[in-house]
């Protein structure tokens, strides 16, 4: 809304990364994943396995669909807290 009415972008969409359409489908199934996170004291937990087989199941993804999506989904977790413990101190 803010590009409509300004015909400026705000920086956050700039800096917005693309994601290529082969690889929508493991984001958004990242993204979703991500708000069953649990978190401690010192912050997010990783997504457990058990979290992505029932999101791959609801889908109803084949067995090898399955364990592709669980590697692609734990490298993105892996990235994800490792950009976390950065952006924090180390935690």
């Amino acid at each position: 809304q803010i590009y409509e009415k300004t015909g400026k972008k705000p920086s956050a969409l700039e800096k917005r990364p693309e994601v290529l359409p082969n690889l929508v489908e493991y984001w958004n199934g990242f993204i979703a994943l991500d708000k069953s996170r649990e978190w401690g004291g010192s912050g997010p937990f990783g997504i457990r396995y058990a979290e992505i087989a029932a999101y791959s199941m609801m889908f109803r993804f084949s067995d090898e669909d399955i364990l592709e999506f669980a590697h692609i989904i734990g490298k993105l977790d892996d990235m994800y807290l490792s950009w976390y413990r950065e952006q924090n101190g180390g935690t």
